[in-house]
């Protein structure tokens, strides 16, 4: 083993293999990682910039076509291929299944993100005004409390001074 990455169609004698599902399982690979930009995309302007036409139905149509593609993959194991040389559930087994229940759990947390960006601006515009009052207000009570202290002081010197004449 030269510790080098092999490629499918690197391996002699290959072309006799590639039937109808081993051509099924690698379409649908790619139309699942096409499926999964898009839903990431869509995600991304969603919550970062601003939500695009009919979002989250392409959200859910895309989480949807990527399960069903993924799930698709598996028709690999019915291949001439795996047939002749006894295909084992591996590491390429557990990557494909772990792909697709993440990329499940995304497609369902679409469902319950929180209002993006450009829709909370408004909201974000009064917290920011409500906080600036806020300071304002509290430099205001700062500054009569200084000088509800200095009315004090004079009002004892005055006192003082009352009681000395």
């Amino acid at each position: 083993d030269s510790g080098e990455c092999v490629t499918l169609d690197d391996v002699d004698g290959i072309d006799q293999y590639k039937d109808t599902a081993f051509n099924c399982a690698r379409v649908c690979a790619v139309i699942a990682f096409f499926c999964g930009l898009v839903l990431f995309v869509f995600g991304f302007f969603k919550q970062c910039l601003c939500p695009l036409p009919c979002t989250q139905l392409l959200m859910d149509i895309s989480g949807a076509a990527v399960q069903i593609m993924l799930a698709l993959v598996y028709t690999l194991w019915l291949t001439e291929a795996c047939n002749r040389y006894k295909c084992t559930y591996g590491d390429g087994g557990t990557y494909l299944f772990l792909t697709q229940i993440f990329w499940l759990a995304a497609s369902c947390f679409t469902r319950c993100m929180r209002p993006g960006r450009w829709e909370r601006r408004d909201e974000i515009r009064a917290n920011k005004a409500k906080k600036q009052e806020e300071k304002e207000r509290q430099q205001a009570q700062q500054a009569l409390e200084e000088e509800r202290k200095k009315n004090a002081a004079l009002e004892m010197e005055n006192q003082q001074l009352r009681e000395e004449a």
